[in-house]
């Protein structure tokens, strides 16, 4: 009997400004997003179709994020317009 590839995702993740991530696989080596490397979101973008979120610590939401941005602690990757100095 052969294994599934598909990588179960939780239900729910909680994710918040200023938490710590750790990068799991080899995204892009040359700009060192590679497995281990660490850094702190910064940024959530919403997707627009998410209705407007109440102003309490939590929020549920019904829509993936567009993006998350995440401040790199050392990374190759250029400077992206509009961006700070190490978010990618």
């Amino acid at each position: 009997k052969r294994k599934s590839s598909k990588v179960q995702l939780p239900s729910e993740t909680e994710i918040a400004k200023g938490m710590k991530v750790l990068v799991t696989s080899n995204i892009a080596t040359d700009l060192d997003i590679t497995n281990g490397a660490r850094g702190e979101i910064v940024d959530i973008i919403l997707s627009p179709d998410e209705p407007p979120l109440h102003s309490g610590p939590i929020a549920h939401l019904r829509h993936l994020p567009i993006c998350i941005l995440v401040t790199l602690m050392q990374t190759r990757a250029s400077h992206l317009e509009d961006l700070e100095e190490n978010v990618v």
